[in-house]
Order: C-alpha cells, then sequence, then structure tokens
C-alpha cells in the first residue's frame, strides 16, 4: 500500500500550508479528481476547492485506495463534509466498487488483508510500533518493542522484521543525516494501535516507550553535534559541569511525545520510575518527526 505523493506531508503545520499553484501534479489530488468527477460530472480540483482536497488527501496519508473511497462520498457530501466525518475513517470509507475483490470494497478490508499478508512476528511488531508517534531508528525498537509477549519478538530478529514491513509498505523509511529512520502512515498506525489493544498489551508499550526515552533524558550530555546525539531525544542543552543535561520543555515535540504515547506531557515529575531519572524539573522530550 505504498503512498501517492501530496503537496505538504510533512512538518508541525503541514495541515495548516496552503497549497500551492503546483497542486495538478500531485497523484494524490489527481487520483481524487479522477475518481470524483466519475460520480459526479465536471467536479475538478481548483481554486475553491484544492485546499481542502489537499488537506483530505494528507489526512488519509496518501493511500490509493482510502482516496478513492472517500472521493465516491462526493456524491453526498462536500469535501469539507468529508473531512468533518473523517474521525472515523474505517466507517466512513466503505463504499468501494461493487465488482472488485472483496479488499478493495473497505478501508478496513484493504488493510486486514494486508495485516495477514504479514507473519505472526511481523504482525506483533506493527502493533507495537503503534506507540510511537512520530518516527524511530532501529535502536528504538530494539529497545522497546521486543520480549517474550505472545508472538516472542527476540533482538535478533528485528532487523529482519522491520526489512519485511518495508518491502511489504506498512513502515515507510526516511533518511535523517546518515541515519534510517520508520514511521507508521496515520491510517496504518491507528490499526496497529487496535490490535495492540486487543493483545491487551497497549500499557506495557506505551510505558516501554515512556522509560526508554526517559532513560535517554538521563543520559549525561557529551559534547556533539546535533546529528550524533542520541536517537530518538532533541532540545538538550548542558546544565553546567556536574548537575548533568537539562532537558527543555519549551519544544513541541515534548507534547507529541506525551500525545502520541498516552502518557500526561508532565510525565517525567510524576511516577516513581520518572522521578528517579531526574529529569521530572525540567521535563523531556522525544524526537517526533
Amino acid at each position: 500500500m505504498p503512498a501517492l505523493s501530496v503537496p505538504g506531508t510533512r512538518g508541525a503545520d503541514a495541515d495548516k500550508s496552503p497549497v500551492d499553484r503546483s497542486a495538478s501534479r500531485y497523484e494524490a489530488l489527481r487520483l481524487f479528481e479522477d475518481r470524483a468527477a466519475a460520480v459526479l460530472p465536471g467536479f475538478v480540483v481548483g481554486r475553491d476547492n484544492q485546499d481542502a482536497v489537499a488537506l483530505l488527501c494528507r489526512r488519509l496519508d496518501g493511500l490509493p485506495l482510502a482516496i478513492e473511497l472517500a472521493a465516491v462520498q462526493v456524491r453526498v457530501l462536500s469535501v469539507e463534509q468529508i473531512l468533518d466525518r473523517l474521525q472515523d475513517r474505517y466507517r466512513l470509507l466503505i463504499r468501494g466498487s461493487r465488482v472488485g475483490p472483496p479488499r478493495h470494497q473497505t478501508l478496513q478490508a484493504a488493510i486486514d488483508w494486508s495485516y495477514a499478508l504479514c507473519s505472526a512476528t511481523e504482525q506483533a511488531l506493527w502493533a507495537r510500533c503503534s506507540v510511537f508517534a512520530g518516527d524511530f531508528d532501529l535502536e528504538a525498537v530494539e529497545s522497546i518493542c521486543v520480549g517474550d509477549d505472545s508472538p516472542e519478538v527476540a533482538v535478533t530478529d528485528v532487523l529482519a522484521l522491520v526489512t519485511g514491513l518495508v518491502e511489504k509498505s506498512v513502515l515507510v523509511r526516511d533518511m535523517a543525516g546518515n541515519s534510517a529512520r520508520f514511521r507508521l502512515l496515520e491510517t496504518i498506525r491507528e490499526y496497529g494501535r487496535e490490535r495492540l489493544l486487543e493483545a491487551g498489551q497497549e500499557d506495557e508499550f506505551r510505558q516501554r516507550h515512556r522509560d526508554y526515552y526517559l532513560r535517554m533524558a538521563s543520559r549525561p550530555m557529551r559534547v556533539r553535534s546535533v546529528r550524533t546525539r542520541p536517537s530518538g531525544v532533541r532540545a538538550c542543552v548542558p546544565n553546567g559541569p556536574t548537575s548533568g543535561p537539562r532537558w527543555t520543555s519549551a519544544s513541541p515535540n515534548r507534547a507529541r511525545l506525551a500525545q502520541g504515547c498516552g502518557w500526561p506531557a508532565t510525565c517525567g515529575s510524576t511516577g516513581s520510575r520518572a522521578g528517579s531519572s531526574g529529569t521530572g524539573a525540567t521535563g523531556w522530550t522525544g524526537h517526533s518527526r
């Protein structure tokens, strides 16, 4: 399920950024226009609606099937109304082609089909990676997502499993400097989170996620460039020669990480584990997007 190109897909303000005048060159917008015009003759993506269409395609992660299913809804709803109803995307996007295979009838069925193509351990890693709100590196997966929970995911298997999920377009690989980082499209992440909930493991892996970044924040800081900071941590400044690092709370990434892992934004100052890290007074942040 590789994603199509969509304008303004990266960055914290992506949903607020206007579409450039060359928006028609984006695959996702062209697909939406084509499918919408098939059910509503005369529909075009133009100056009046291109921002709304681009936002809709972004929120659908550029997934072709999701965009096709959303476009069908213009027979009844405006693009803005479709956006308003996207909170439950699996319920909204249910009217595909009646002559296509069952997996193309609904977004839920399509992702179910992709999930079934994964091995049991790939499925487990997909679900566990849903605790990451933004991007992450291989070391974070090896620290957070392994264990003897059923099915067992061993540290030695993580590279092969991540490779399999990238090949199946479940994980997206990006480069940050000289390091590879990974992320889940939001639609895919939401599906994985539901599987983690069904397995009764969400709280466990959220806590592992939180504790991992708190451990990163409590490490003494060395003098190094931004590119070589501990993977997963940002916004670190020295706080004197003996007092260790001070982690700023001003960065929006702190709130993003707390929201993504399901723990309060002040989790660095509460709880025995968080308190013992010594980071609670000044806050902590993980690398997210």
